[in-house]
């Protein structure tokens, strides 16, 4: 039986804070300021970057008996622009599951065989970790979530970026 792998979406595998720039909104603080309306369409979904190197882990994970189910707090209605995105960047077709508003943890309360995540959010790493506790967290690497403990995952370079380590205080 194979296990399953949490993967979380935005500043994940998708580079949604470089489309928040784009569109003249400071990132610089976590959570960013965002006006509702950016979410809406879906836009901002379809034209992020990938986050090379945690697309590489994401699939290398998928390949070594592993399955993956998409945990994120884009809106419903925005599924269509997510699941065009994951096909155009060769990501596998996998559950998509929307949290509604809720903490992640409390919607994967529930789900049997879940061994990890993949998460850059503090409030939804810890919000996995209260219900999960012996979850093994993967963390793609940016500035707001440096003093979270886990596993970190590079977000730029080159193919070094792949593996992770223990870092975090």
């Amino acid at each position: 039986m194979k296990k399953i792998l949490l993967v979380d979406l935005d500043n994940t595998l998708a580079d949604t804070n470089g489309q928040l720039k784009k569109m003249g909104i400071d990132t610089g603080s976590y959570p960013a300021p965002v006006p509702e309306e950016v979410w809406n369409d879906g836009r901002i979904f379809l034209n992020a970057e990938p986050i090379l190197p945690v697309v590489s882990f994401v699939l290398a994970m998928y390949g070594f008996r592993n399955d993956i189910i998409y945990l994120t707090a884009r809106p419903e209605h925005t599924r269509w622009a997510t699941e065009i995105w994951l096909y155009k960047h060769g990501l596998p077709d996998a559950p998509i599951l929307h949290t509604e508003g809720k903490p992640k943890g409390e919607v994967v309360r529930g789900l049997t065989g879940v061994w990890g995540a993949i998460e850059d959010s503090p409030h939804e790493i810890t919000s996995l970790r209260s219900v999960k506790r012996n979850l093994e967290i993967f963390i793609p690497d940016w500035p707001y979530n440096r003093n979270v403990k886990g596993n970190r995952l590079k977000t730029g370079g080159a193919i070094h970026g792949l593996y992770p380590s223990k870092t975090g205080s």
